[in-house]
């Protein structure tokens, strides 16, 4: 499903001609000046297919995803690190800095609302990559807090988002988009100006759901924000709907993007 998504946000990115210039989610998601901003457009497809590539296999690229659904794997040192990780399974090399021990009876960080984290690899045969762990132990890890009813494609084929008061936000339950987001890591791209990221639709547009205004942060924050990009991708994935301040509309059925190839 998850590269599903990123295909299409690519092909999407690729077809100014299926955005709805009326409404505002490359403003709000990434602080582009216009909906159709080529500038911008070159830069989210440019993110998603880097993204996309790296779900394929490190022989292909040289860089390999590697998706765990638990912390397993992971070692805490009992003295000298102090919220640091390591791997060091199937020959991977890394430290993970969680800045957090882990919970008693534990060797992992997951826990405490924790859903998901990424790290980089190296390996001694000179490959590299990214890891992904989806936590799957607690009441905010990926699995207890993505959405049970199904798959964003259920929205897709006969949900009704436009009478969801949680918007934009209501795609943020589900694995897809969690995943994208972990994979936005994974790949080589600078942090925001602000150092930290930002999450949440709130957060990045910098006005509540259905208002205008505010105070969001710098195009470069957004430019460069997970969160901004796992959006982004899930929203157009919706392509009954176009978003206006992070509200859900439905679009005339003659003005549908395609739903599958562009």
């Amino acid at each position: 499903m998850t590269a599903t998504v990123l295909d299409y946000a690519v092909r999407r990115a690729n077809s100014p001609e299926y955005i709805q210039e009326d409404g505002t989610l490359l403003q709000d998601l990434v602080g582009a000046p216009s909906e159709r901003d080529q500038e911008t457009l070159v830069h989210v497809a440019s993110s998603f297919q880097a993204a996309l590539s790296a779900t394929g296999s490190a022989e292909d690229n040289g860089i390999g995803v590697i998706i765990h659904c638990n912390d397993n794997h992971l070692r805490y040192p009992t003295s000298g690190f102090s919220g640091v990780y390591f791997d060091t399974s199937e020959g991977r090399q890394a430290q993970v800095r969680m800045n957090r021990g882990p919970a008693p009876g534990r060797t992992g960080p997951c826990g405490d609302n924790l859903r998901a984290f990424a790290y980089p690899y190296s390996r001694s045969d000179g490959m590299s990559g990214a890891a992904i762990v989806l936590c799957s132990i607690g009441a905010g890890s990926a699995f207890e807090s993505s959405d049970k009813a199904g798959e964003v494609s259920l929205w897709r084929k006969q949900g009704n988002l436009s009478q969801s008061p949680e918007g934009l936000n209501t795609l943020g339950r589900y694995l897809s988009y969690m995943i994208i987001h972990e994979l936005m890591h994974a790949i080589p791209a600078s942090l925001p100006d602000s150092k930290a990221e930002i999450y949440g639709y709130v957060a990045i547009a910098g006005h509540n759901i259905g208002e205008v205004g505010g105070n969001p942060p710098s195009r470069n924050d957004r430019l460069h924000n997970a969160d901004s990009f796992a959006f982004l991708a899930m929203a157009w994935y919706m392509n009954k709907y176009k978003f206006i301040n992070g509200k859900a509309v439905w679009i005339p059925a003659k003005n549908n993007p395609p739903p599958d190839n562009l």
